[in-house]
């Protein structure tokens, strides 16, 4: 038996739920590191996709979730959503459901 993934390991380890965690066979975690030059305060985004690049709009809320808050880091970098205008149901979504929201933006090519 393959371990679980290192989020899923520590996430659990902590008690948290991991059942709604989707993982998509041979695809890996998108990573964005983020560095700020001290001398001039821009930001330098580096991006490597993953899964999220097939997420669905309709996987953004389980329907058993009652969170209240919702933050969504950089829409415009994953194609499947882009594609299919995923980004505005989203926040239609979290706006029906009377959700706290707001989202950081990424400009550029992906």
């Amino acid at each position: 038996m393959t371990p679980p993934p290192t989020f899923i390991r520590i996430a659990s380890g902590f008690g948290l739920d991991t059942s709604g965690v989707i993982r998509v066979p041979g695809q890996t975690t998108d990573v964005t590191h983020v560095m700020t030059s001290l001398a001039t305060g821009r930001r330098t985004f580096f991006f490597r996709p993953g899964a999220n690049s097939t997420m669905t709009a309709e996987q953004m809320f389980p329907p058993h979730d009652r969170g209240k808050i919702f933050y969504l880091g950089s829409p415009g970098i994953s194609t499947s959503m882009d594609a299919s205008d995923g980004w505005r149901a989203v926040f239609r979504n979290a706006r029906a459901r009377r959700l706290q929201d707001g989202h950081g933006v990424v400009s550029g090519a992906a």
